[in-house]
């Protein structure tokens, strides 16, 4: 019996506040509550793998267009070291084989240039 009016006592109070305020005011405020507490929760894990990995903030220092021997769609990007590693799907055309050269690339930038010449790093059989 306690938990029918338990449930009684939950139906009237969305009873009432249905007949206080539309239907959509009610879930909106319930669903920007929500959102609040959610991005609270997704802030502190973010504060918490920060601390625990560290932390590089991400900032546009350049904007260029990079030139590739072959014709190319640019796929990913990896910072290594101070120079940026370019995967991409490359349309070889009338080549036999393709190299390792031809699907990434080193590029290194100044404040004024972008450097693309080939890497040792590419050119080593290792790689």
């Amino acid at each position: 019996m306690s938990e029918s009016a338990g449930e009684d006592q939950a139906q009237g109070l969305v009873d009432r506040a249905v007949a206080e305020g539309g239907a959509y005011e009610v879930l909106h405020k319930r669903l920007l509550e929500q959102g609040r507490q959610l991005a609270g929760l997704a802030e502190a894990l973010n504060a918490q793998r920060q601390q625990e990995f560290g932390s590089q903030p991400i900032e546009v220092i350049g904007r260029t267009r990079v030139r590739t021997e072959n014709n190319c769609i640019a796929r990913d990007i990896a910072q290594v070291g101070g120079l940026m590693l370019f995967g991409y799907n490359v349309f070889i055309g009338l080549k036999q084989e393709t190299r390792v050269q031809d699907v990434f690339s080193f590029i290194g930038w100044s404040s004024r240039m972008v450097n693309t010449t080939p890497s040792l790093l590419i050119r080593l059989a290792a790689f």
